[in-house]
């Protein structure tokens, strides 16, 4: 974890890209340890370049959609950063974010029963027809898109143990 630390200082941008990726990325990390990201992502999202800063916004709506720091680096991103092209992608990740935690609130406004069955597809898009769970996007995305246009509603499920943040 030191030597990916030390790693965002590194002179080259695409270094530092990867450093900020490697730190969430649970695959690339060594026997899967667990690092607390913020201050170095807080420290990241000032660098010079944008292809460090747009990994930074990257893995936050990926991996901390439900950290309210994560979102609030990524709004500051898209309030104000230098590069024209990140802060467009910085508050399209935003509406992203928006839709995904409205939808996941209309879910959870529906009959208990409906929403008890949804809650085993934590992280994932959902349609629901009929008070039925008929389809997640996975390899069949056909079956998605044939049963929202059949009537069904889509929902995002929010991950046990998650709490909505306030996005702006």
């Amino acid at each position: 974890m030191a030597a990916l630390t030390r790693a965002l200082d590194d002179e080259h941008p695409q270094v530092r890209r990867k450093a900020v990726h490697t730190l969430t990325c649970e695959n690339c990390k060594p026997n899967g340890c667990a690092a607390d990201v913020r201050p170095a992502f807080e420290r990241a999202i000032g660098d010079p370049s944008s292809l460090v800063r747009s990994m930074v916004v990257h893995a936050c709506t990926l991996h901390f959609f439900d950290r309210q720091w994560a979102i609030d680096l990524v709004a500051a991103v898209a309030a104000s950063d230098k590069s024209a092209k990140l802060r467009e992608s910085a508050a399209g990740e935003i509406r992203r974010l928006r839709k995904r935690w409205e939808s996941d609130d209309r879910r959870r406004e529906l009959e208990p029963d409906v929403v008890a069955r949804t809650e085993r597809h934590g992280g994932r898009w959902i349609v629901i027809r009929d008070g039925r769970v008929v389809a997640t996007p996975g390899k069949a995305g056909h079956v998605f898109r044939r049963e929202l246009s059949a009537g069904g509603h889509q929902y995002w499920v929010a991950p046990p143990g998650t709490s909505r943040p306030r996005i702006p």
